[in-house]
């Protein structure tokens, strides 16, 4: 069997070339299959640190790959980033490549001039 844990209170960074790329915090965090998966609960926090600012995704559920640096939910996600703020009813997340997909997007978006 594939090892599994359970930790409270994490915040925990994910590194890309060295730096701080992601950080993540929530109050619960269950791993399974040797950390394959990571299910963050309880006021989740997830940012994505980029060239042009940040990206926060706020939630009540959040899983992880971290292996393939890949974030999903299906609950409902505010996010925040310099050029946009919305509410998504879930989230498909590439850390790798930038891709984000929203459903159902409620929000404002300001382009910068």
């Amino acid at each position: 069997q594939k090892q599994t844990a359970k930790l409270t209170n994490l915040d925990a960074s994910i590194y890309k070339d060295g730096a701080v790329d992601a950080t993540f915090y929530a109050k619960v965090a269950n791993s399974y299959d040797d950390n394959q998966r990571v299910v963050l609960s309880g006021d989740v926090t997830a940012v994505k640190l980029m060239q042009q600012g940040k990206m926060q995704f706020k939630t009540t559920e959040l899983t992880g790959y971290p292996k393939t640096r890949e974030i999903e939910s299906n609950k409902q996600v505010v996010v925040q980033s310099p050029q946009a703020e919305f509410v998504s009813q879930g989230l498909k997340a590439n850390f790798n490549n930038g891709q984000y997909e929203f459903f159902n997007i409620r929000g404002k978006y300001e382009p910068k001039s």
